[in-house]
């Protein structure tokens, strides 16, 4: 594996290499600089590439090469972007409507220079959204479960050096209770993991014995490796990091959630955050067989107060009713994305 990577991280040749759009070499510099992160991806045996985004920022992905299959990894390395235009539109749309909201939402402990917007990225990957949202000078808070995902989001951040003070990077799963759950990584499409909080319909702690248990088991895809991962909710997450940084506004202007099926559970442990409003717009992918059912975790954002939309915020119709609700169920495709988003007073 050591050849394969070393391979990988041979030097660049120049301009074109820096410049190019899509996979791209380390220099000799990067390769010195982000040492320890690379020897983490080694020692995980981790195949990976790096990837120059068509926003100008280089991005630590999984390498095909290597035999790995990711698809956003592939889509990355091949295009420089993975979800582009839905991405760029999401943040626009959240930005321009955070700019009408009242200036206590925009307001920090600290009472001047304060950062203007926050996203929050559940489920974070590989950091497409997470980057996307540091670029355009938005403190940038990433979670994510997947400890060969976090290892490749600590890469990234050695690699772009004036995105890194806009990130942090919290490795859990979310829920609502604290804890540990175990995430399997498929063979197919391996930074998607999935979340397994029992096995075999029995709780367990999680032990060395119990992973390799669940990565012999019969399941729809073939496991490659299984991690124990804590588990908390959300709220810890962010009280804990609304204390140290006192210059993040007491809104979050944007959040993204895409956690594969867990999304009620991370819902259900952000407590106090989403009721008092505080999270006035999430885009949310949504399974049909999402823990807890679609139904419920829609009816939940109603009951908070969210007004919920199909796909785009823009959408004139809205997902209204326990019969709307069960429509929308009867009909939506096993994954799909709904936006969920406040009535923000303005000024």
């Amino acid at each position: 594996m050591k050849t394969t990577i070393l391979a990988v991280l041979a030097l660049a040749t120049g301009a074109e290499a820096r410049q190019r759009v899509g996979r791209r070499l380390l220099e000799e510099e990067e390769k010195q600089r982000c040492e320890a992160e690379i020897k983490v991806l080694d020692e995980m045996m981790i195949p990976f590439a790096v990837a120059r985004t068509t926003y100008g920022f280089s991005l630590a992905v999984y390498d095909k090469a290597g035999a790995v299959n990711d698809f956003v990894s592939s889509d990355i390395l091949r295009s420089g972007q993975w979800e582009g235009s839905q991405s760029s539109r999401a943040f626009e749309f959240a930005a321009a409507t955070m700019a009408r909201a009242p200036a206590s939402w925009k307001a920090c402990e600290e009472g001047s220079s304060c950062h203007e917007s926050v996203a929050v990225d559940i489920g974070a990957n590989v950091g497409w959204w997470t980057f996307n949202a540091a670029v355009k000078g938005w403190r940038s808070i990433a979670v994510e479960g997947a400890p060969p995902n976090v290892a490749l989001l600590k890469l990234s951040m050695c690699l772009n050096p004036s995105l890194a003070p806009l990130i942090s990077i919290n490795h859990a799963l979310l829920g609502d209770h604290e804890g540990a759950c175990a995430m399997a990584m498929p063979t197919i499409n391996i930074g998607d993991g999935t979340v397994h909080c029992q096995l075999y319909g029995k709780d367990v702690d999680w032990t060395p014995e119990d992973l390799k248990a669940l990565e012999d088991s019969r399941q729809v895809y073939k496991i490659q490796k299984a991690y124990r991962v804590p588990v908390t909710r959300l709220q810890t997450i962010l009280d804990r990091i609304w204390s140290e940084d006192k210059k993040l506004p007491h809104h979050v202007t944007f959040t993204k959630m895409d956690i594969e099926g867990s999304e009620y559970r991370a819902l259900n442990g952000t407590a106090t955050w989403a009721q008092a409003g505080r999270l006035p717009i999430i885009y949310s992918e949504i399974w049909k067989d999402i823990v807890g059912g679609p139904d419920n975790f829609l009816r939940s954002l109603h009951t908070l107060g969210y007004t919920v939309k199909h796909e785009s915020c823009l959408n004139p119709q809205n997902i209204e009713g326990n019969e709307g609700i069960l429509s929308f169920v009867r009909r939506m495709h096993p994954i799909t994305n709904i936006c969920a988003r406040l009535q923000v007073p303005m000024e």
